[in-house]
Formats: C-alpha cells, sequence, structure tokens
C-alpha cells in the first residue's frame, strides 16, 4: 500500500514518534498549525480510537490492529487516543519549518 503524502504546502521537516496508549484519554499529538499532513498507525494489540476531546471507544471510528489512518485536510488538529486494552501508536508527520 503505497503512503502518499500532501505535498501542496511545501512540507519541510519529516518528524516521527511513537506512544503507549491505554484505556484512558490521552494527547498523542498536540495542536500543531505547521502540521501538514500525519499518518497514525496502530501497531495493536488493541483497537484504537482517535479523536478530539472526549474521545471515546463509542463515540469515533476503530483503527483495528495494524491499522492506519492518513489526515492532510486536518492534519494540524489536537489528536486525542484511546485504546480497547494497551496500542503501540506510531506516527509519522509532515511539517514546515
Amino acid at each position: 500500500m503505497p503512503i502518499l503524502l500532501d505535498a501542496r504546502q511545501g512540507g519541510e521537516f519529516i518528524g516521527n514518534g511513537n506512544a503507549s496508549v491505554g484505556t484512558t484519554e490521552v494527547t498523542l499529538r498536540a495542536a500543531n498549525e505547521l502540521r501538514t499532513s500525519i499518518i497514525v498507525h496502530n501497531a495493536g494489540p488493541g483497537t484504537l480510537y482517535l479523536g478530539t476531546d472526549g474521545v471515546t471507544t463509542g463515540n469515533t471510528t476503530p483503527i483495528l490492529d495494524g491499522g492506519s489512518l492518513a489526515l492532510d485536510r486536518s492534519a494540524a488538529a489536537k489528536i486525542n487516543a484511546i485504546c480497547s486494552s494497551t496500542c503501540d501508536v506510531r506516527f509519522f508527520e509532515e511539517r514546515l519549518s
């Protein structure tokens, strides 16, 4: 599966990282107006849920173990996460410098 990043804004910096997400809501990525795109990958083993403040396992779309979500239109937004158990979450983002 190819990974496509939105290059319309001419991203100048690539960043990556990981986080352990459990059953309590956490801020995975703070709002950042310089972020032009982001890919969030759930390396499992639980089911990951992403959203804004107040995200729960019942109010957003699940990202199953091994699944990913790419954002290029609302990439600058704050991203909160919660997991059905524990999730190893990886991210890859493009930002303006």
